[in-house]
Order: structure tokens, then sequence, then C-alpha cells
């Protein structure tokens, strides 16, 4: 019996496709592998600059309320030297 040629290269292409369209379970897993680990590296460093906004929010805070006291205190002592002042003209018009 005689093959038709369109069968053999039917074939062929066939046999082609099969062999070189699927990736192989070793290359998956070592794609995902890579990805994985870069993936982690970046959470890491997301959980890292996380932990140093929230180190640096505290420390403004913090910051921000020593400086409330601070003025606080300055305006007392603004009025305190303002009375004294008024007090000392006061008592040397009379």
């Amino acid at each position: 019996m005689k093959t038709k040629p369109w069968i053999v290269a039917l074939s062929l292409v066939a046999a082609l496709v099969a062999t070189t369209g699927c990736a192989t379970k070793k290359y998956v897993r070592q794609e995902t592998g890579t990805v994985n680990t870069r993936v982690d590296d970046v959470q890491g460093q997301v959980e890292e600059a996380q932990t140093r906004l929230n180190t640096h929010d505290k420390q403004i805070g913090d910051v921000s309320k020593t400086a409330q006291d601070a003025l606080r205190r300055a305006q007392e002592a603004g009025k305190l030297a303002e009375g004294k002042f008024l007090y000392e003209t006061v008592l040397t018009d009379d």
C-alpha cells in the first residue's frame, strides 16, 4: 500500500507540534520558583518599609507633641512677661 504524502506530512507536523508545544514540569517549577522568590523578596521589603514608616509616624507624633508643649509654655511665658511689663508701667506712672 502506498501512503499518501499529505498523511505523512500531516503526521510530521503533528509530531513536531506535540514535542515543542508544551513546557516541561521542571521548567515550570524553575520559573515559578524564581517568581516566588522575587515575590517573597518584595514582600519582605514592603514589610520592612511599613515598619520604618510606622516608626517615623510615631517619632513625628512625639515631636509634634513636644512642639505643641513648647508653644504652650512660650505663650504662657509671653503672658507673664506682658503682665509684668504692665505692672512695671503702672508702678512707674504712679
